[in-house]
């Protein structure tokens, strides 16, 4: 698979500065879009506490200028917003305005907006330490950190819930890039794919083929897209389909691993998502594997518990349900692949839950 590319301008100029922390930082706040305010407080930190020259000219060749965040990092009214807040702010400064930002400004503000209106791409990047490093191929210039890029709608009015970035998909993707034993080589489903953060991830593991289901056809129709612009296509066995919960189709997949995030939002979704686990799960079992051995399937579900009602919902609903057995699973706070810079998933952390699904032994014991 080709992994999209991550190497940048940004990146390469890290080594030779003295403030390589502040710089990769405000790099992965740029690849997010993050508010223009706190991105001006970064950047002046850098030119104590004004926009110097030299941060003008970094911040328009690194950032700007670059051709991975010139392809990749895409929302006209963000950057015309952060330009004038630039421009502002280097006026005010002992230097002035550079060329290059002026430059930059002119070119913003007249800038035609490419994407759907209400609709922009970002870009996550996260870090490989230990083992990971050599399974994900990762092609920054450090070898150690590779991206994923979105297109995301940027409110609930733009486009479906799957539309935008959710903390635990984020956590799941994290999870699969550390953890190549248990997804490289696997038949993999993945429930509410919204964005394709996940199904990304279990590409770059080398999983030997990805479902990635929605309920939403605007979130199939955008992961598909997302899965293309991160490099995978046809050739790595990942591909997309309308998936509702409650429906109950003939053949189907036979997963090794039935993955899902944020899905517990609607204490009206907890039986049909249970309904759909149970007959992947039992679709498995009896038709999976065309007489090879296969270990049984499982299904893992990360939440970030945002409505404690819905979670107890779901976790009395599954203890008692006739077909599967659930638990809780430890959540790893240190894993081998991570975010940078993800200021709301580092938040979103301590509430973060695992559980795994499966179905219960013959005459129902666990």
């Amino acid at each position: 698979m080709a992994e999209a590319p991550c190497a940048s301008g940004a990146t390469a100029q890290l080594a030779a500065s003295p403030h390589d922390a502040v710089r990769w930082k405000i790099t992965c706040m740029y690849r997010q879009l993050e508010r223009v305010p706190s991105m001006l407080e970064r950047l002046t930190s850098l030119g104590q506490g004004q926009l110097s020259a030299e941060v003008q000219e970094w911040v328009v060749g690194a950032l700007m200028r670059d051709p991975y965040h010139a392809s990749h990092v895409i929302d006209v009214d963000y950057h015309r917003r952060l330009c004038k807040a630039l421009f502002a702010a280097a006026e005010r400064s002992d230097d002035g305005v550079t060329d290059a930002l002026a430059d930059e400004f002119q070119k913003r503000q007249c800038a035609v907006q490419q994407s759907r209106s209400g609709w922009c791409q970002k870009v996550w990047t996260y870090g490989v330490t230990g083992p990971a490093l050599g399974h994900l191929g990762t092609t920054a210039s450090d070898g150690a950190s590779g991206c994923i890029a979105l297109g995301l709608s940027h409110d609930m009015l733009a486009g479906s819930t799957g539309c935008h970035e959710w903390e635990a998909g984020f956590w799941l993707a994290e999870y699969v890039l550390s953890n190549l034993a248990a997804f490289a080589g696997k038949h993999c489903v993945e429930l509410g794919c919204g964005a394709g953060v996940v199904g990304v991830a279990l590409a770059r593991v080398g999983a030997a083929s990805v479902l990635c289901t929605d309920g939403s056809p605007e979130a199939v129709a955008n992961c598909d897209a997302n899965l293309r612009l991160n490099g995978v296509g046809a050739g790595d066995n990942v591909r997309t389909a309308l998936l509702r919960w409650e429906d109950d189709p003939a053949g189907g997949p036979t997963p090794d691993c039935i993955l899902g995030a944020d899905l517990l939002y609607d204490p009206r979704a907890v039986a049909p998502l249970l309904h759909a686990v149970t007959w992947l799960l039992q679709n498995t079992a009896s038709h999976g594997g065309k007489g090879e051995r296969r270990a049984p399937a499982a299904a893992l579900i990360a939440t970030v518990e945002r409505n404690p009602d819905t979670l107890a919902l779901f976790e009395r609903e599954a203890e008692r349900h006739a077909f599967l057995q659930a638990r809780r699973v430890a959540v790893p706070r240190v894993q081998a692949v991570s975010w940078h810079e993800f200021e709301a998933l580092e938040a979103a952390r301590p509430r973060l839950l695992l559980h795994e699904l499966a179905l219960r032994a013959p005459g129902g014991q666990s």
